[in-house]
């Protein structure tokens, strides 16, 4: 009975058929992916999404709306942010911005990330002056509530890179942070646990729009 256990399967004929040192260097590394995208931490930039009609129209409906202090989830830490933002909700005004951005995130999601996402967040426009040196130093945008939390995180850069200087989008993926080059109209997806941070401006003005789309926080 103890032999019939004995008896060579396929794959041992086989290995008696290999020259086992000649194979050994053949590695595909010390880990298997299970995984069937990749890059699913690393940022992506898309460029000309928007027409410049489009991105000029975002920022005078912006400019109309009430500007108050960039504010953190730990407001005693006073010179962590310093930016002015405006809420650009949901409504009849800005309805074909939030359908259009809604078919590009369901795109770059479906390419790349693959989260469970369900809602998005409203729009914040944010403004980084050189007169109070804005920036945002590193933090996170993850941030949870009863059943959602923010999964992927979105900004589209409003100003032309020659009205301002400073003010780099820097994300820490790597030992050494990755800065996203400056161009009007591009827009940056990375998913919102990874750290990053806005350097401070030294001249002019920054101008971006940034959302979060948020999913169930189990999934």
């Amino acid at each position: 009975m103890i032999s019939n256990y004995l008896k060579k399967s396929k794959l041992t004929s086989v290995l008696d058929d290999l020259n086992i040192q000649d194979k050994l260097s053949d590695s595909y590394g010390d880990t298997w992916s299970i995984r069937k995208y990749k890059n699913i931490h690393e940022p992506l930039t898309l460029d000309n999404y928007f027409s410049e009609v489009e991105l000029e129209n975002i920022i005078l409906y912006a400019n109309k709306i009430k500007r108050t202090d960039g504010k953190t989830f730990n407001e005693t830490e006073i010179d962590y942010r310093r930016s002015e933002v405006s809420w650009l909700v949901p409504n009849d005004i800005t309805k074909w911005l939030y359908e259009k951005m809604t078919r590009l995130i369901c795109q770059v999601n479906e390419d790349q990330y693959k989260f469970k996402l369900d809602s998005l967040q409203a729009f914040q426009f944010t403004r980084y002056t050189a007169e109070t040196s804005g920036k945002y130093d590193k933090h996170l945008d993850v941030g949870l509530s009863s059943n959602h939390d923010r999964k992927l995180s979105m900004v589209l850069q409003l100003s032309d890179p020659e009205d301002y200087s400073g003010g780099d989008l820097m994300l820490h993926t790597y030992r050494n942070p990755n800065p996203i080059e400056k161009r009007k109209g591009r827009i940056t997806f990375f998913p919102s646990y990874l750290l990053h941070e806005v350097t401070p401006v030294t001249s002019g003005t920054r101008m971006s729009l940034v959302c979060w789309i948020t999913g169930p926080n189990i999934e």
